[in-house]
C-alpha cells in the first residue's frame, strides 16, 4: 500500500506531511557553491544546508542555502510544474522529514490561481 504524505510547495517554505510527522522548511535554493569566495573573505557559515543533486544538477536548499550559491528566485506559477529548484525543495523535504521506503502517493496543495485559465488542465497533469 502507498504512502500518504501532503506537500505545499508555499512561495515562502514548504511543507510536508506524512507518517513520520511535518516539516515546515523555507524556500530558499541556490545553485553551485562559493565555499572560496567565504573564505577569501574569512566568513564561514556555522552549518553547510543540506545538498541536494538531481539530473538538473546540485542545489543547496532551506535555512543557510543562498550562503552556499547563487540563489535561485522563481517566483512564477511555472516552477510549480517540474521546476528543478521545486524537485530540489520536495526531494529535500522529503529527506529532512523521513523518506518513506514505500511507493508513495503525493496530495498538492496548489493556489487556487493555478488550476484556473487556459493552462489549467496541463498544471493539473
Amino acid at each position: 500500500m502507498a504512502t500518504a504524505i501532503a506537500f505545499d510547495p508555499g512561495y515562502g517554505g514548504v511543507k510536508v506531511y506524512g507518517p513520520q510527522g511535518g516539516l515546515n522548511m523555507p524556500s530558499a535554493v541556490s545553485v553551485g557553491d562559493s565555499r572560496r569566495i567565504r573564505r577569501m573573505l574569512g566568513l564561514r557559515p556555522a552549518r553547510r544546508p543540506l545538498r541536494i543533486g538531481t539530473e538538473a544538477g546540485e542545489f543547496y536548499i532551506g535555512d543557510g542555502a543562498h550562503d552556499w550559491g547563487r540563489p535561485v528566485e522563481n517566483l512564477d506559477f511555472d516552477r510549480l510544474a517540474g521546476a528543478p529548484e521545486m524537485l530540489a525543495l520536495f526531494l529535500g523535504a522529503l529527506t529532512r522529514c523521513g523518506m518513506p521506503s514505500s511507493p508513495v502517493t503525493v496530495i498538492v496543495g496548489l493556489p487556487i490561481a493555478t488550476l484556473m485559465g487556459d493552462e489549467a488542465s496541463a498544471t493539473k497533469r
